[in-house]
């Protein structure tokens, strides 16, 4: 299948050997220098804990991230103890997952990864709009994270032990911003993603529902339904629907429920 996502590798990005570049067909950046021509399509960014540089990527993430929310960035090196006390840092600077390639198993449970995920494009439109909603620090972090990342089914541990919070803490902070439930955050993600697939093209309706990890189109169709059911209980998760027009197609202004069209 053809990829819709391109991959990037960024030039100090050491351990993603030629031959996983080439599978990928990836185009080589450099995250020190303009970011715009890399990011002309969205894409998957693969970044050492290093730029070209020799300074630390944390910094060039946090910079990339103030204007392409819409990229998704893997982290991709050696684990060591340095790293490992930086890795909350840069989940919380905008990192999606981190990868540390130390074994030929690494690199193709690495590789399956960005071959699934170069398969599924995102909401690129959606993720772009949350600056409309004026969210930062761990809130922003948390709602862009699920956006982007709910391609497939994405859990309330995993997103908890990537940020390094509890799981209470984190519905806390989203209760206190008036945001959805992380749960409903991933449920809204994964339906954009659903979205995403029918705006390019990808058909039929099963194939949509394998690649954003639904067992066919009938299961998809029945998450829905259970998503738009949730829409009329949950204010919160009402209101922030309403607040990307994207998700008007499950909620208008008049409270009435739609689904994505067959």
């Amino acid at each position: 299948m053809r990829p819709l996502v391109d991959v990037l590798v960024d030039a100090g990005c050491q351990v993603v050997s030629t031959e996983l570049r080439r599978a990928f067909r990836a185009a080589h950046v450099d995250v020190t220098g303009d970011v715009s021509p890399m990011a002309a399509r969205g894409g998957i960014l693969l970044l050492g804990a290093r730029t070209a540089d020799g300074a630390s990527s944390l910094g060039a993430l946090r910079r990339l991230r103030a204007t392409r929310p819409e990229l998704v960035v893997y982290l991709c090196d050696r684990l060591d103890r340095a790293l490992a006390e930086q890795l909350v840092r840069y989940a919380r600077a905008g990192l999606d997952r981190f990868f540390a390639l130390e074994s030929a198993e690494d690199e193709a449970a690495f590789a399956e990864c960005v071959r699934m995920r170069s398969l599924a494009p995102l909401p690129e439109e959606e993720l772009r709009a949350l600056a409309d909603l004026a969210l930062s620090g761990l809130t922003g972090a948390l709602v862009e994270h699920a956006l982007r990342n709910a391609w497939q089914e994405l859990s309330v541990s995993e997103v908890s032990s990537h940020f390094g919070r509890s799981p209470r803490s984190i519905e806390e902070s989203l209760q206190k911003a008036n945001l959805p439930s992380l749960h409903d955050l991933v449920r809204c993600g994964r339906y954009l993603h659903l979205l995403e697939l029918k705006r390019a093209g990808v058909n039929p309706a099963r194939e949509r529902a394998r690649r954003a990890g639904f067992g066919s189109a009938t299961d998809a169709r029945k998450w829905q339904w259970l998503l738009r059911d949730s829409l009329r209980k949950k204010p919160r998760l009402r209101e922030f629907a309403l607040r990307l027009p994207a998700l008007w197609s499950l909620a208008d202004d008049a409270g009435r429920v739609w689904l994505i069209p067959r």
